[in-house]
């Protein structure tokens, strides 16, 4: 099973198929003297699995749009169809380490805690173990803030937050636009999702900008009261 899958999806080694039978992904029948055996569904299960993982998806939310009893197939169409990456811009060639250190300016220590707090490259396969051009944009901005006293370590809380939003927003998404009653065909619910999807980017960046301005204020009403005689 491992083997026709890695020729479709690049390497896939048993101990994958082992930790998705763990967490509850795949449920292969076993033989009396304990082999596991895969049908033909299962093996449609686990390149679902991987079409999903090569969107980008985290193995919770893969869990979680698996376990829908109800147009889980359809969902995961959706998924394929919508909810992949912007495609990356041609000719672009990943990045080793190196590479990513002198084109963004960072250290090649820095670099290496971004990787480590899951910033930057938490995705192997996606650019065949380099570093894309996402990858680019998060070191270059990061640079951006070093030169401005911020460490990196200061900035290990972002993959926790922005991880468990991205999660509620594509479980909204798939929950409240897939099987809409006005939406008939396919490709209506194709763009309803595209379109509700940027606008969470326009919501959250609305409120990004209000909080933002309400700590700015606190911050400047502080920083007067000190200055007081």
């Amino acid at each position: 099973m491992a083997e026709i899958l890695s020729q479709e999806f690049g390497r896939v080694a048993i101990s994958n198929l082992r930790f998705w039978e763990k967490v509850g992904l795949v449920h292969p029948k076993r033989t009396p003297g304990g082999h596991r055996l895969y049908d033909e569904q299962d093996l449609a299960l686990l390149r679902r699995i991987k079409a999903l993982q090569k969107s980008y998806f985290p193995l919770q939310v893969i869990r979680e749009l698996l376990l829908e009893k109800e147009e889980t197939k359809h969902k995961a169409l959706i998924v394929d169809k919508v909810l992949r990456p912007l495609a990356y811009r041609e000719g672009f060639k990943p990045l080793s380490r190196e590479e990513m250190a002198q084109t963004s300016g960072l250290t090649l220590s820095e670099v290496e805690r971004l990787q480590e707090i899951g910033l930057i490259g938490v995705i192997p396969e996606k650019m065949q173990g380099g570093y894309d051009e996402d990858d680019l944009r998060i070191a270059q901005a990061v640079k951006a803030l070093a030169d401005l006293g911020v460490r990196v370590e200061d900035l290990s809380f972002y993959h926790r937050f922005i991880e468990q939003m991205v999660r509620h927003e594509t479980k909204l998404g798939l929950r409240r636009m897939v099987g809409r009653k006005d939406v008939g065909h396919r490709e209506a619910v194709q763009q309803a999702i595209t379109v509700g999807l940027e606008k969470m980017a326009e919501l959250r960046s609305f409120l990004h900008a209000k909080f933002m301005k309400r700590e700015a204020m606190k911050l400047g009403q502080l920083i007067e009261k000190q200055e007081q005689p």
